[in-house]
């Protein structure tokens, strides 16, 4: 059972994301069927739940404007059912625009108590894309006085590096949620850390169970030594939004 191999010490977190069709499901259950979700999630030991990630789109011209509007209050809504439950509620950050976050910045500030936050990028696998969105968490949370926890799902090794310190910068913790090195396993794919400390892949020839097991050990490895370099390079706040871009490749940097 996977329950065995869990040291007592583990915090489990609850990550609602999914595609649009099974989170019209989810919605279309109702309350009282989520609530009872959410109470079997904490007799289970789980402290806390993720907003579910109900799609935002930035382009008008792909959803109308109606239905951000209708994502984000759904989201809202399962956010407080998550909390009647009895379990932490950590809000999903997506934002449409500069209002937007301007708007959510100053709810953050407006409610310290929660420190716990999440930007799901499972979704967002393309390079420009990814630098936009990314782009707009940083100019979310360079606004937000106190430092948060950020829960980043769906975001690569080979991303990892760049994202961390970046939000450190700004005085934030990030905590990523990733099955990167399971997957390049699958697909035959050795991870490694390199004498620079930058993580490398290669075709592997080990079986599948040696490369999972190696490249679990590769990517834990490289974020220790990222968490050390960032714990010496200390924490900082307010670089500026032209720095922060241009350290990205995507901004040509």
């Amino acid at each position: 059972m996977l329950w065995r191999a869990l040291q007592e010490s583990t915090t489990l977190l609850a990550i609602l994301n999914s595609d649009d069709e099974l989170l019209e499901q989810f919605w279309q259950a109702g309350s009282d069927a989520r609530a009872e979700m959410f109470l079997q999630l904490k007799d289970l030991g789980f402290v806390g739940c993720t907003g579910p990630t109900f799609s935002v789109w930035h382009d008008p011209l792909e959803r109308l404007p109606c239905h951000n509007e209708i994502s984000l209050r759904r989201h809202h809504r399962i956010l407080q059912e998550i909390a009647d439950a009895g379990l932490v509620p950590i809000p999903n950050l997506y934002t449409t625009g500069r209002r937007s976050i301007t708007h959510t910045a100053a709810w953050l500030n407006e409610h310290p108590q929660v420190e716990l936050v999440s930007r799901d990028f499972t979704m967002t696998k393309c390079a420009k894309p990814f630098a936009s969105e990314y782009q707009d968490l940083v100019d979310l949370l360079s606004q937000v006085v106190r430092p948060r926890q950020v829960l980043l799902p769906g975001v690569s090794t080979e991303r990892a590096g760049f994202v961390i310190r970046g939000l450190a910068r700004l005085g934030h913790s990030v905590s990523l949620v990733t099955g990167d090195p399971l997957l390049k396993a699958i697909y035959g794919i050795r991870l490694s850390v390199a004498a620079n400390g930058k993580m490398t892949q290669a075709k592997g020839v080990e079986s599948r169970t040696a490369l999972i097991k190696g490249n679990i050990d590769a990517a834990m490895q490289y974020f220790e030594d990222l968490r050390r370099r960032v714990d010496r390079g200390g924490r900082h706040r307010r670089p500026s939004r032209a720095r922060v871009r241009a350290a990205h490749p995507a901004f040509g940097g």
